[in-house]
């Protein structure tokens, strides 16, 4: 960029640009404004982290400041994109902090302490990209996925369920209300009770109700999930709660536990793409994205927390991985699938889930 454009940026915005930005906008490699394509593209990227057009960088400053509104600096410049997002100094510092404009939750968010760290994090970010796509090429076939496979997989996967839905012939379980057998000392709120009879994932052969409740006390065991179990009781044939049937399906499982349990083509794919559970399973990291948005269409539509329909709760099946509540570097428990769920409530929050061990229950009550 030429002191002449960097003066017309001054002139059009009334600010006056910090010359360490200047001096890194001067500086900046060759190599670096070339990068590969997305998976799914067949031609390379420019540089965005710093844009070079003057016209480009013009243009980007107006909408960067509507979403963050009051909070943007009164000196602030955007001086580069981060997909949707935007990069953005107070351009009234000697040596300014790099901050990020955050579009979806419309937040300024703190980034590298000065653009010289930043562009070492771009630097960085850059060889990986490189080395990522060589990987790719290397990859061949083991890094593509046809969308049939990945469901195939996923039927292959899939689990007997029982949902409890409104209406129905096989009276199953009782939402809210008054509960069947009576809850533990202390204050709960009865969730469900349910005939032992349409679990079908049952290890320890249960009979007759179980009751599912929440605690509402005001103490440390507020949201703490109590399961009670009476073999000889039965189900009311008139209740102050609702009355709810069952409805058997084939669940298939979640895009998490399907990568994490799928067969070893699955794995080699995954391998290929070189995926990081960290970063989720994002469509764009993928050579081919096309197998994610085809299973992520079957999951909206038929996982019962994602379809809700008229479906209150859902026996058996695959419970839904509820990962935001465990954090980046704890170990997610995958565990919890291995064991039999008997029930996932997907009608209000908080959502409750009861596994069966074998030999007791355990419990989680999730809020998103």
């Amino acid at each position: 960029m030429t002191d002449a454009e960097f003066e017309r940026i001054e002139k059009e915005l009334g600010l006056k640009l910090p010359e360490a930005y200047r001096k890194i906008v001067r500086d900046l490699p060759d190599e670096l404004l070339d990068w590969p394509p997305l998976p799914g593209e067949s031609c390379n990227r420019r540089l965005e982290n710093f844009l070079l057009d003057v016209d480009e960088i013009l243009k980007v400053q107006k909408p960067a400041r509507r979403r963050v509104r009051r909070g943007f600096p009164e000196h602030g410049f955007v001086f580069g994109r981060s997909g949707e997002n935007y990069w953005l100094i107070d351009a009234s510092a000697d040596n300014p902090k790099v901050y990020l404009v955050f579009t979806s939750s419309r937040m300024l968010l703190g980034g590298q302490e000065n653009l010289a760290e930043h562009l070492e994090r771009i630097k960085a970010k850059h060889r990986d990209a490189w080395a990522e796509a060589r990987r790719r090429v290397e990859a061949g076939d083991r890094a593509t996925l046809s969308p049939d496979e990945l469901i195939d997989e996923a039927r292959r996967l899939a689990r007997p369920a029982v949902l409890l839905v409104e209406a129905g012939k096989d009276y199953a379980a009782v939402w809210q209300g008054t509960g069947v057998v009576p809850p533990p000392e202390g204050e709960w709120e009865h969730c469900v009770s349910l005939d032992a009879r349409f679990l079908p994932d049952n290890p320890r052969k249960l009979r007759g109700v179980l009751s599912v409740y929440l605690c509402v006390e005001d103490s440390e065991r507020i949201d703490d999930v109590a399961v009670v179990h009476n073999p000889e009781a039965t189900l009311p044939r008139e209740s102050d709660g609702r009355p709810l049937f069952a409805k058997r399906i084939e669940c298939v499982p979640p895009i998490e536990p399907l990568m994490k349990f799928g067969c070893q083509r699955i794995q080699d794919w995954l391998q290929a793409n070189s995926f990081d559970p960290i970063d989720g399973y994002d469509p764009d990291r993928f050579a081919d994205p096309a197998p994610l948005h085809a299973y992520e269409k079957i999951v909206t539509s038929e996982h019962p927390f994602k379809a809700r329909t008229d479906c209150y709760a859902m026996l058996g099946g695959w419970s839904w991985c509820f990962k935001w509540e465990y954090g980046i570097d704890e170990e997610y428990p995958w565990e919890l699938f291995e064991r039999s769920l008997l029930l996932l409530t997907v009608h209000t929050e908080p959502y409750i889930e009861v596994f069966d061990d074998g030999n007791e229950f355990v419990t989680f009550s999730r809020i998103t």
